[in-house]
């Protein structure tokens, strides 16, 4: 039988020398120089002291060494023996580990295949669902038995069951929440994930609300404007008009013309300024029209412009 035997051995015996003496006289002598200032004059016997010290110093550690080897060597050839017998044993636990290892290995390819197995059985309701998210390395172990795979497994699949209904509840982005779920299998993340998606939509709605104010008062704005105008050009309209009849009933004007009734009327290609005349305030102003003429009634009506010293201009 393979064991080890080791003989009594008798322990060297303690080394006997003058320790008490020489430490107290060293530690006097220690306590003088400690306190002790050289002169520049006893700079000569400091490094003669020094030197004292350092040669006693090395004298101590020059014994211990030698002893130090002599106790060891004993020792030393020992350690070296056992390592090598330690060496030789090294190179058939190596063999026999691999094989062990093997062995375990195709154990627990087994078993997971066995998991596997079990797992495809249990899960009836989640085609998405990827056996390495549910799967627990320890379930290879030679220690942890089917029943304990099939009792976790079943523990898991309806932890998923609960989540998909709390996440099936959401208000909002429940399908984006259950995608998420399906990816991680954290119902914290999956949650956190519809949260981030209501945010956007709430802040795209709100964009939307303030672009459609926007345009709705833009659009009345318009419409205000447009109707101030109108108003405006038919109290300019209805001014020419007068204007234009008392003339006539004057003999300022050769004749009548047509002027539609259009908002903002303005003759086609002119923009018209009227000066008035001495019955009139100094001031003038320009006057947007349009006229229906045909072209000798325009260029008469050019004429009457330039006659009555009105300005006109292209628009």
């Amino acid at each position: 039988m393979m064991e080890l035997n080791v003989k009594e051995v008798a322990l060297p015996k303690k080394i006997e020398w003058n320790y008490e003496e020489l430490k107290a006289e060293i530690a006097e002598k220690a306590k003088t120089y400690e306190t002790m200032v050289y002169t520049d004059d006893q700079i000569k016997i400091a490094k003669s002291d020094k030197a004292k010290l350092n040669h006693l110093k090395k004298a101590l550690n020059d014994e211990r060494i030698a002893r130090e080897r002599e106790y060891m060597k004993p020792f030393n050839e020992f350690k070296s023996q056992i390592n090598e017998i330690i060496s030789i044993i090294d190179k058939p636990v190596s063999i026999i580990d691999k094989q062990v290892k093997e062995y375990d290995q195709i154990k627990k390819r087994e078993k997971a295949k066995k998991c596997l197995e079990l797992f495809e059985e249990l899960n009836c309701n989640y085609d998405w669902l990827d056996y390495s998210k549910v799967s627990n390395p320890k379930w290879t172990n030679t220690t942890f038995t089917l029943k304990k795979v099939q009792e976790e497994i079943e523990g898991k699949l309806e932890q998923i069951e609960n989540d998909l209904n709390t996440l099936s509840s959401l208000e909002a982005f429940s399908f984006e929440a259950i995608e998420e779920y399906k990816r991680s299998l954290d119902v914290g993340k999956a949650i956190a994930e519809g949260q981030r998606l209501v945010a956007i939509q709430k802040r795209k709605e709100e964009m939307e609300r303030r672009k459609a104010e926007q345009e709705r008062i833009q659009k009345e704005n318009e419409r205000k404007a447009q109707e101030l105008a109108q108003q405006l050009a038919k109290q300019e309209q209805q001014r020419i008009l007068e204007e234009q009849s008392q003339k006539s009933e004057e003999g300022n004007l050769p004749g009548q013309m047509e002027i539609t009734d259009y908002p903002n009327a303005i003759p086609e290609g002119y923009q018209v300024e009227t000066v008035k005349g001495e019955e009139a305030e100094p001031a003038a102003a320009w006057i947007r029209f349009e006229a229906k003429l045909t072209t000798e009634q325009a260029y008469k009506l050019k004429d009457f412009f330039e006659g009555n010293k009105i300005e006109f201009r292209a628009i």
